[in-house]
């Protein structure tokens, strides 16, 4: 990023990133709730972000040629980008369109078969909920021609938990702030997910005068319109890109998908890693299939774990070990940081680490009590901070090493499904395990860890400018709050939102409201066989660690091992091994030369499956179809 010393206020890039921003969460909301066409913000490659990147580039480009004066500087486009970053993770799958059905479902979706208005309702507190069940139940089904929204009553709410996202957001920054100068100067991690739009940032001219940019760009951009093309006439050819097979005597399965944005990311990862996630992903897979035929099963589930229940607790210990050793690696840094703030001095972040240091605690005071009044007993609240604070950080760092394959789509780590587990759910009030639930659905804020890329981005810049760059967090999460509140609530009353996304207003409130009343149905005791798991990742993680530090030619990650059992990974690791196989061979055979220059083949890659995704979304907004997947991320 370019270094300036005179400060400017970029009023204009903050309105164009409140505008986009706005923009943004509309797109998505309605995309899940309309069009059910690809995903625009499933993971952290934030496809709509780079959209627009990618044409304020085009327009940058052409504005410094018809008049200079008036384009973007490298700061503005940063600015607005951050903003983006933030209203493209959060609005549907990572927050809003999971939190607001769940908010009302727990209403809606009781019967008088699962109880809930006995077993539930009772210990929620009210005053975080909207309360009128006529209303709810018209958010599910519509509203009649020429009915009005009842907007007021979900004002209460809203205004209270959209507080609660912004002491969130600031909680995650301000933590944030003090691993920076550590993952980026001393581990050099890679931070994948920024090279595209840095690259876009600082040279358009060079971007888009490259050949072999365009090259990677049409191979992902032909196929997904081809694909686009056959939703449209079915009788025109196909190409498959998704294939699921039944393993270990239909037990499992193994899922192949072709996703060039994680092909092209590979490119900027270190190849150990991209090798240990798709190694490590097979050898779960065997282990969890060992495992079904063998009849060894987790007593006490957890939700949405896909039925590999026992590997993911033994990916949660391997996190929680990766967590720890990173902070043990980390100290030399740590002390200068208390050093500096002793003495006061600013540092070279976007706050002052003195500055960070009292908002983080002011922050983890605030969420605490908030925690308390859900319903959490004191305890039980202090341990899930505590227990999210290591999530944030251990896929935050995941996130700078290996971009959405280790930190951008889910947690190792399920702080519910581990504090029940430890406790044991006899030995926790109702009220606790009901509150419990509730956080499930708002826990997606933590994907505001997506910032860290920012602070990478904005190392180099003067200390107002970075400033600027923390206001425009904030901006950005006010306008995602302001258009996935309104949008949702506009298509739910108009169109019924038992008519969206089915996983997002069905599946998702039913399995997490189920989840609690099965448990305060049924308590349970200590899980020692969920514990037994994790401690046996705890310690793999550990040794291979060890083995990896003190063998020359180990070609394990741990890090692999640790995300090889997300949802994600087990969705497009054969595209990993693709990606792998594919720098292998390049290196083997053309040469390190060949391989420098075939990064711009593999920003290609990425960025032609993202700008086919949007450009067929807004086709089908435009011509009023449904279901048109040219890709599925």
């Amino acid at each position: 990023m370019e270094k300036n010393t005179n400060f400017k206020f970029p009023l204009r890039a903050f309105i164009v990133g409140s505008i986009l921003s706005f923009l943004t969460a509309i797109m998505c909301v309605y995309n899940m709730m309309v069009t059910i066409s690809s995903f625009l913000d499933y993971d952290a490659s934030t496809p709509v972000a780079i959209f627009f990147m990618f044409l304020l580039g085009l327009i940058n480009l052409i504005l410094k040629k018809l008049k200079p004066s008036i384009a973007f500087s490298q700061f503005e486009l940063l600015i607005i980008y951050s903003m983006l970053i933030i209203t493209n993770i959060l609005p549907t799958f990572r927050l809003f369109l999971r939190f607001i059905p769940g908010l009302v479902g727990v209403f809606y979706y009781a019967t008088d078969e699962n109880d809930w208005a006995k077993i539930i309702w009772p210990h929620l507190r009210k005053f975080l909920f909207p309360t009128d069940l006529e209303g709810i139940k018209k958010f599910f089904e519509g509203i009649s021609t020429g009915e009005k929204i009842p907007y007021h009553i979900w004002i209460r709410p809203t205004v209270i938990w959209s507080i609660y996202f912004f002491i969130s957001l600031l909680y995650i920054v301000s933590l944030l702030i003090f691993f920076r100068k550590q993952w980026s100067e001393r581990e050099n991690l890679t931070y994948p997910l920024i090279q595209l739009p840095s690259v876009i940032i600082e040279d358009e001219k060079k971007f888009f005068k490259d050949i072999l940019l365009w090259l990677g760009f049409a191979i992902p951009f032909l196929i997904g319109s081809i694909r686009a093309f056959h939703h449209f006439f079915p009788a025109f050819p196909n190409i498959e890109i998704m294939k699921n097979f039944p393993i270990f005597r239909n037990t499992t399965q193994i899922h192949i998908r072709l996703s060039f944005t994680t092909i092209g990311l590979t490119y900027f990862m270190s190849q150990d890693l991209v090798f240990s996630i798709w190694f490590f992903y097979l050898l779960l897979t065997l282990e969890q299939g060992i495992f079904n035929l063998t009849g060894l099963s987790l007593y006490q589930p957890v939700p949405f774990s896909e039925g590999r229940d026992l590997v993911v607790f033994q990916c949660a210990g391997a996190f929680i070990a990766f967590v720890i050793l990173s902070l043990y690696i980390a100290r030399p840094t740590f002390k200068e940081i208390a050093i500096d703030i002793k003495k006061k001095n600013r540092g070279d972040e976007i706050l002052p680490y003195r500055s960070a240091f009292i908002c983080f605690i002011f922050t983890f005071i605030f969420l605490l009590i908030f925690h308390i009044l859900t319903g959490i007993s004191p305890l039980i609240s202090f341990l899930t901070l505590f227990l999210t604070t290591i999530m944030i950080i251990g896929l935050s760092k995941g996130l700078s090493a290996g971009g959405l394959l280790t930190g951008g789509q889910g947690s190792p780590m399920g702080v519910q499904g581990t504090l029940f587990s430890f406790f044991g759910t006899e030995n926790l009030s109702p009220s606790t395990i009901s509150g419990l639930g509730l956080s499930i659905l708002h826990s997606g804020i933590t994907g505001a860890n997506i910032s860290v890329n920012s602070l990478k981005m904005v190392e180099k810049n003067n200390y107002f400018q970075k400033k600027m760059v923390f206001i425009c967090f904030f901006i950005g999460l006010l306008f995602c709050i302001i258009g996935c509140f309104f949008m949702c609530l506009y298509l739910g009353y108009k169109k019924g939102a038992l008519n969206a996304h089915n996983w997002l207003f069905v599946s998702s409130p039913n399995g997490t409201w189920n989840y609690v009343a099965e448990i305060l149905k049924h308590p349970t005791g200590i899980n020692k066989q969920a514990i037994g798991f994790m401690g046996i990742g705890f310690f793999l993680y550990f040794i291979l660690s060890s083995l990896r530090y003190r063998i020359i030619w180990w070609p394990l990650n741990p890090i692999g091992f640790v995300f090889s059992g997300t949802w994600f990974v087990i969705t497009v690791w054969f595209s990993v091994f693709i990606g792998w196989l594919s720098k292998v061979l390049i290196l083997k055979y053309l040469g390190t030369s060949v391989f420098k220059k075939a990064r711009s083949f593999y920003l290609g890659l990425i960025l032609g499956q993202i700008v086919c995704v949007v450009i067929w979304f807004l086709i089908d907004v435009i011509v009023g179809t449904r279901g048109n997947i040219p890709y599925w991320w």
